[in-house]
């Protein structure tokens, strides 16, 4: 398969931030699964407010070919609880860079792990 040059940087991209993304702390057994998970949307919700919440992956999937297969493929495995935290987060994210504030993560937190 012959990709172009948009589709090689969207890869590219994608390589890049999922190195900075922290998901190993998703795997570490020595924490209950759901502190692992609030950290981790924790700690991806203070990296998007340190770069003032205009960044992300989100808009590469307007690249639909390469991009689209290689998400839905990594999603194709999750459960239903899963797919729903990421639709969630994803939401939230948007909703960050729409008003320029950390209050959607509140609200993400506030609902996904009320404990």
């Amino acid at each position: 398969m012959s990709l172009k040059p948009k589709e090689l940087l969207a890869l590219e991209i994608l390589d890049i931030y999922g190195q900075g993304s922290k998901r190993e702390m998703l795997s570490d057994k020595s924490v209950p699964p759901v502190k692992r998970l609030r950290a981790h949307f924790k700690f991806m919700a203070s990296r998007y407010r340190g770069f003032g919440f205009g960044k992300g992956w989100t808009e590469l999937v307007a690249t639909p070919s390469v991009m689209a297969r290689l998400m839905a493929a990594s999603w194709r495995v999750s459960t239903e609880v899963a797919r729903f935290l990421i639709n969630s987060w994803e939401g939230a994210v948007v909703r960050m860079k729409i008003v320029t504030s950390v209050q959607p993560a509140h609200d993400f937190f506030s609902i996904a792990f009320r404990c």
